[in-house]
């Protein structure tokens, strides 16, 4: 279960995805440092994990 940014950046990289460019455009930003700053926010955070919980099929 990805519960962080450092589990997504884990799932994602065991995945073959690339963390610069492919992750953040999976989740609509621009950069891996927007995707960051947003999983400091609580109601974005919730939903950026439920879809990388989907997307590399962590429970």
């Amino acid at each position: 279960m990805i519960k962080n940014y450092i589990d997504l950046k884990a799932a994602a990289i065991i995945n073959g995805k690339k963390m610069e460019s492919e992750v953040p455009k999976m989740f609509g930003y621009k950069s891996r440092w927007g995707l960051k700053v947003a999983l400091d926010n609580p109601k974005k955070k919730e939903k950026i994990l439920k879809k990388a919980n989907t997307i590399f099929g962590s429970s």
